[in-house]
């Protein structure tokens, strides 16, 4: 039995390479701004291409690029920690003190739409949202208004907090250290 799910299994990933050499993307079919880079091997492999990524700029604020997008008031907070660690936060204030200029709050008499920044929506507390393990704030807003945990707690009349965890993306500075010391990474 486990010789043919081994044959099974090989079958397969042969089927799927094969696949993948016939069906895979040309360079015109990718509209993004990577440069592409083709790699050759002379091993019984298949031929990849790899998509080498342009040097993030971690000035640029993505957080606050996607919330703004959404028409939506945005703050950034900058804290230091007791170790040194500075760290980025992004709040969406209470919308129901904080409406959008642009936002219209009729509902043209349907009861059942729901809509941002209403009076008649109430303050109900903080939220604080924690991204895991390799995540940013950023996570909680990339998917937009409708689904984004961050747009929906704030429609919902929370005032929300997005905190970015020490060596994350928006927050990879320390006083006194560096990215590339070791210390750096050691967050006891």
């Amino acid at each position: 039995m486990p010789e043919q799910q081994l044959l099974m299994t090989t079958v397969v990933w042969r089927l799927i390479v094969v696949l993948f050499l016939v069906y895979r993307p040309t360079s015109s079919a990718f509209s993004g701004t990577h440069d592409k880079v083709e790699l050759t091997t002379t091993v019984l492999t298949t031929p990849a291409t790899v998509w080498k990524r342009p040097p993030i700029a971690y000035d640029r604020d993505l957080v606050i690029e996607l919330i703004e997008a959404a028409d939506y008031p945005i703050e950034k907070h900058v804290l230091t920690t007791s170790d040194g660690y500075i760290l980025k936060l992004h709040r969406i204030p209470d919308p129901v003190q904080f409406p959008s200029a642009e936002q219209p709050i009729t509902t043209n008499n349907d009861p059942d739409e729901l809509l941002r920044f209403t009076p008649n929506k109430t303050f109900r507390g903080t939220v604080l949202l924690v991204p895991g393990l390799f995540s940013t704030a950023a996570d909680f807003v990339v998917t937009g208004p409708e689904n984004g945990l961050a747009f929906v707690l704030a429609d919902a009349g929370y005032d929300v907090w997005l905190a970015n965890v020490r060596g994350s993306r928006f927050s990879r500075k320390n006083v006194k250290l560096s990215v590339t010391d070791s210390e750096f990474w050691d967050f006891r």
